[in-house]
């Protein structure tokens, strides 16, 4: 069960008060080769503008919670992924993916974050959607720039021998035994973690 504690709430609770940020928002399962390249380009812009970057990471992947799906299999810990994700930005906020974040519209998600930790631009694969209206990151390059003052700046998707990098894809090479593929895709080999009985 994940508390239904509201976006701002958690985002106070950490403490974090920046004036002025560069984000990107995920789970960042496996901090796979497409990622990688999404927080070098959000390290990248952060620097340009003279503000920390940022990475929001949703502690439970939104699935657990939009597709009632409680059998979600990460490719790595949460440790794992926090100690990843933070050799490439400056801060890393964690926050419970919950019904009250599922149920804030791309542009009330957006504004919390301008609000709370000063987000002036938001790094995101171009495929990826926000809020429960589901607007695409390429949607939002018109619609918010003028609706919350957020620099909208979509990456192009990477592609591996035609599959795109994605978490998902990398779960369903290693169910086959593909490990070699998985290695090509994390930009690691895929480590299985666990108690031995």
């Amino acid at each position: 069960v994940h508390p239904n504690i509201p976006l701002d709430k958690q985002l106070k609770e950490q403490g974090v008060f920046i004036e002025k940020s560069v984000i990107s928002i995920g789970t960042f399962d496996g901090v796979h080769l497409g990622h990688q390249a999404l927080l070098n380009t959000l390290s990248a812009v952060a620097k340009k503008n003279n503000a920390p970057s940022i990475a929001i990471v949703f502690k439970n992947s939104p699935r657990s919670i939009i597709n009632k799906d409680k059998n979600v299999n990460y490719l790595c810990p949460l440790e794992e992924r926090v100690r990843l994700i933070k050799s490439y930005v400056d801060h890393v906020i964690l926050i419970e993916f919950n019904r009250s974040i599922r149920n804030l519209s791309s542009t009330e998600f957006l504004n919390i974050l301008r609000n709370h930790i000063g987000a002036t631009s938001l790094v995101a694969g171009e495929n990826a959607r926000i809020g429960y209206d589901q607007k695409q990151i390429k949607e939002l390059v018109t619609d918010h720039e003028t609706n919350c003052a957020i620099e909208i700046i979509p990456i192009q998707i990477k592609l591996y021998k035609s599959t795109r990098y994605s978490s998902s894809n990398i779960r369903s090479a290693i169910t086959k035994g593909q490990f070699l593929e998985t290695k090509d895709l994390l930009g690691r080999y895929y480590k299985l973690e666990g108690q031995v009985v």
